[in-house]
């Protein structure tokens, strides 16, 4: 996980670390991009790469040029890309990969502060429950502060903000690529935490990015 927002990352141990620590995640996480790029082609193989986006860089244009294509490299290996952003700028690393991804970028600052349930996704205040990023969720808090993509691109959209916009969405693997989401309002990791909804969501959309049922051959249990 490369966690860019300082307060996602102060809170991370007692709210989205425990729930995956609880399911039987190992979790990597960093605040050094420099450090997360390493990770993304290290040795170990993480099965997904989470990106909680920031405001600013540290790294010079060839820098975060690497950062592209390591993400993209991983995307293409078939692993599982959670990325996050929220309201303007915090959406910086994110726009670098989202492009070639899936063909837009997220802007904008929109209020939030509500609490979505479940439904077809496509109404304000309203997700998909018929997902399997949603099973067992009633109600999942949105955000504080929320940004949205500016094209579908290539996005399949899960949740609609009580403002109006996509607030959660999703690419689906194929032969070439792996899954990707989109959350457009990471306060939900530290903000209401224990409200509604947060602890499942992460741990199914973690789950979800794995895509054992692709990657896991059934008969021996290895990684195809």
């Amino acid at each position: 996980m490369g966690c860019f927002y300082s307060e996602v990352f102060t809170s991370w141990n007692n709210n989205a670390g425990a729930a995956l620590h609880k399911k039987g995640f190992k979790v990597t996480i960093t605040t050094d991009e420099r450090a997360f790029l390493k990770h993304l082609t290290s040795e170990q193989q993480f099965d997904v790469a989470w990106i909680v986006s920031g405001s600013f860089t540290i790294l010079n244009q060839s820098e975060q040029q690497e950062f592209k294509n390591n993400v993209l490299a991983f995307h293409r290996s078939g692993r599982g890309l959670f990325i996050y952003g929220d309201n303007d700028t915090w959406y910086v690393q994110a726009n670098w990969v989202l492009p070639d991804l899936v063909g837009t970028t997220i802007t904008g600052n929109t209020p939030g502060q509500k609490v979505l349930s479940y439904g077809k996704g496509r109404t304000p205040g309203e997700f998909d429950a018929d997902h399997l990023i949603f099973a067992g969720i009633n109600y999942l808090y949105e955000g504080h502060t929320i940004c949205y993509p500016v094209a579908d691109g290539k996005l399949t959209h899960l949740a609609t903000s009580s403002d109006g916009h996509p607030v959660i969405s999703f690419l689906d693997s194929t032969e070439d690529h792996g899954r990707v989401v989109l959350d457009n309002g990471f306060t939900k990791l530290y903000v209401q935490w224990d409200s509604a909804g947060q602890a499942r969501y992460v741990v199914n959309a973690s789950v979800y990015l794995v895509d054992v049922e692709r990657r896991i051959d059934p008969v021996n249990c290895q990684k195809k």
